[in-house]
């Protein structure tokens, strides 16, 4: 049996998914490597989303190469993930200078165990869920409750890469949830592209959410991302308010303010129908979070445009969000356009929304001085002594000062006090 060493990029769905490989090969006798030059095989899980991202897995392909040829002549690498499915990487990943032993897509991912273990198979590929992703920490755990997308919007590649939607068994979620809380891991995070899409038979995401109140026992957290407005309702609402084991914590990735915008990105949602949307939610939940993805940038965008999104940020008041710029990906439609706005302007327009957001963000956050908080600690705080970096239901991050407390500990505060975007607190 051979040393293995894992190294992720991207997003959630990736480390869960890599915490499930890892733990399979474990099982199958094979051990984990302490750092790459150690390992016999080293596997790249990839991201697509950005060309950031795939440059980074090319520089470190050129780096484990030097391992093979400085160190460890046997060494193999295999690369999975979202760049594995585009045909263009593949044939890109097993040419000089690279010379990876082995691409695998998301249905084949499995075939890497048996690669290891020297196994050959004729099965034709198929994907399927892990049936279980340990946590790393003990402390939070990933799970993926559906995989790939149906939405197709036009600036985004993972639909093709990941393929269109499955939806995992409700009796498997609750048995690995389940498995998680027996373990003691105190926050969960249910996965998917397009989380609220999930379809079970007749289960949707709300009756999911009630299937795993009634299953599930213990004391945890649970969050879910990402979700689609298109896909968000009031019954979910409904369905996470009544179990205060359900973080008001929302993700609703709305991406632009901007009507004309949101056409060309096929996002199947209106701003005035999203504002309408967020009014109900705070009516039903007002202690709710809302936190979102937005992107500038796009094909076309005018000064305008811009002035819608500011406007809906005034409007909607986010606590929080994921900001970026559009990035070109070959092979979506909207790769093919020529009204591209300017890298210098879109980095300008990037950082005038970011100042904005950041500006709401603390606002918010200072109303919340003087609030009562559970909050979970989540890790030593590195600056302050006997402190503990700790986290609210709402995802507000909060600096706990004790003794007395340990990581993954619930603790009742009163909140005092706010340090750029981290809240101080007085223990109750």
């Amino acid at each position: 049996m051979s040393k293995y060493f894992i190294e992720t990029y991207g997003c959630p769905m990736n480390v869960a998914e890599s915490q499930a490989l890892a733990q399979s090969l474990e099982e199958g006798g094979h051990t984990k490597a302490s750092a790459p030059n150690e390992a016999d095989w080293i596997i790249v899980n990839t991201c697509s989303v950005r060309q950031s991202a795939e440059d980074r897995v090319y520089g470190r392909l050129g780096f484990f190469k030097s391992i093979r040829t400085e160190i460890n002549p046997d060494l193999k690498v295999a690369v999975m993930g979202c760049m594995a499915a585009k045909k263009e990487a593949k044939e890109q990943l097993m040419k000089a200078p690279f010379h990876v032993n082995a691409v695998l897509p998301h249905d084949q991912r499995d075939d890497l165990i048996k690669m290891m273990s020297d196994q050959i198979t004729d099965e034709v590929p198929k994907f399927s869920f892990y049936t279980y992703h340990p946590s790393d920490d003990g402390i939070h755990a990933y799970v993926p409750i559906m995989h790939g997308c149906n939405n197709y919007c036009t600036f985004c590649i993972i639909p093709y890469l990941r393929g269109k939607e499955i939806s995992r068994p409700k009796e498997e979620i609750a048995q690995e949830l389940q498995r998680h809380v027996d373990q003691g891991v105190k926050e969960i995070t249910l996965l998917g592209q397009n989380v609220n899409s999930y379809q079970d038979g007749e289960v949707d995401f709300p009756a999911l959410i009630r299937y795993l109140s009634a299953q599930v026992k213990g004391k945890v957290w649970f969050r879910f991302t990402s979700s689609h407005p298109k896909d968000f309702n009031l019954d979910l609402i409904d369905a996470l308010k009544s179990d205060a084991r359900f973080c008001p914590h929302l993700h609703v990735a709305v991406q632009h303010g901007s009507d004309r915008i949101l056409r060309e990105m096929a996002r199947e949602t209106r701003r005035d129908k999203f504002e309408a949307l967020v009014r109900e939610v705070r009516a039903q939940w007002p202690q709710a979070a809302l936190i979102t993805d937005l992107m500038v940038g796009f094909p076309s965008e005018s000064e305008e445009d811009m002035q819608a999104l500011f406007a809906m940020l005034d409007t909607v008041q986010f606590e929080d969000a994921f900001m970026y710029y559009y990035n070109t990906r070959p092979g979506t439609p909207a790769a093919k356009r020529t009204d591209v706005v300017p890298e210098a302007i879109k980095s300008l327009r990037l950082q005038q929304l970011i100042d904005k957001q950041r500006a709401i963000s603390h606002q918010i956050l200072r109303k919340q001085i003087g609030q009562e908080r559970e909050v979970l600690l989540i890790s030593p705080a590195k600056k302050t002594e006997n402190g503990f970096l700790g986290r609210t239901q709402r995802n507000e991050n909060v600096i706990v000062v004790g003794k007395q407390f340990n990581v993954g500990d619930f603790v009742h505060v009163q909140l005092r006090d706010i340090n750029g975007q981290t809240l101080l607190c007085d223990v109750l």
